[in-house]
């Protein structure tokens, strides 16, 4: 995902044909990045708080597009628009690096679930009888 918006950042202006190959890039990647994630959370997360914590997940990803707008405008303004994709492409290259070098991110899906006092519940499935 972090290469196809790194991309659309390095495009020439007026190239607009040109944008098509990381669009179908960012929008194939989607799905491949979603997937796993939507099955993680609901194999780590009891039954009865799954529709909870998905809705607050939901909600926290759909604020996160007003959020950018926001931001973007400005940013944009002041220092154009392919500074905005570079950077974005380059936060997902960061976020990116974490995720795969963070021990517990990749044990997560590996290891039981442990019940956090305060916490939501989480169990896990592969124990439920």
């Amino acid at each position: 995902m972090g290469v196809g918006i790194f991309l659309m950042g390095l495009l020439p202006e007026g190239k607009t044909y040109w944008i098509i190959p990381p669009i179908f890039l960012f929008g194939f990647m989607v799905p491949i990045v979603d997937g796993p994630m939507s099955a993680t959370l609901q194999a780590k997360i009891d039954n009865e708080y799954q529709g909870r914590v998905m809705t607050l997940f939901g909600s926290i990803i759909n604020l996160s597009g007003p959020i950018g707008l926001i931001a973007t405008g400005p940013v944009s303004d002041a220092f154009g628009i392919q500074i905005w994709f570079i950077t974005a492409g380059v936060l997902m290259f960061v976020s990116m690096g974490y995720g795969f070098f963070n021990k517990q991110l990749n044990n997560m899906d590996r290891k039981p679930a442990q019940n956090i006092k305060g916490t939501v519940r989480i169990s896990n499935a592969h124990s439920r009888q």
